[in-house]
């Protein structure tokens, strides 16, 4: 009689994968290569729909890494994501030392949102007025901490939605 098979590896924890993915991207042949892995990192975050899991990857990620990269290595999808689930927290507690990296990645996807694409268009005014709804409750101390990103964001939200 054959010996039972092995029993299954544990699965995998979703950090391990984005870390994994993260590193793809980092020895990445191409940028097209480097975009696609950071844009399977970064949506294997909002999959999970737990912001320390987008806080991890978007930080694992590193804005530097793809601020530049043009066009955005972020699928539509993936930017309308990240601008609900980082917009929508912006001010909780537990995340109180992070407001100024969800400010960043708000703005990179914000900018290189296309309001026009199939994939979203329908949903992008209703995730545009929750991250206003929720730039405009900020607590009024990080509001004047953090004004000029703030500011800015409400702006360029504004310009969209008009």
């Amino acid at each position: 009689e054959p010996p039972p098979p092995p029993p299954p590896p544990p699965p995998k924890d979703v950090r391990d994968e984005i870390r994994e993915l993260v590193d793809a991207a980092r020895t990445g042949a191409t940028e097209a290569d480097v975009g696609t892995a950071y844009d399977a990192a970064v949506f294997k975050a909002v999959e999970c729909s737990d912001v320390d899991v987008l806080l991890f990857a978007v930080d694992l990620v590193g804005l530097v890494n793809v601020s530049d990269l043009q066009p955005t290595p972020f699928r539509q999808l993936t930017l309308l994501c990240v601008l609900q689930q980082l917009g929508t927290t912006l001010d909780t507690p537990e995340h109180a030392d992070a407001v100024g990296l969800k400010l960043d990645w708000l703005q990179l996807a914000v900018l290189g949102l296309d309001k026009h694409h199939p994939h979203i268009a329908t949903h992008v005014p209703a995730v545009l007025r929750q991250v206003k709804t929720a730039l405009e409750q900020l607590d009024p101390g990080l509001r004047t901490k953090h004004k000029a990103p703030v500011q800015i964001l409400i702006h360029v939200i504004n310009s969209l939605l008009a």
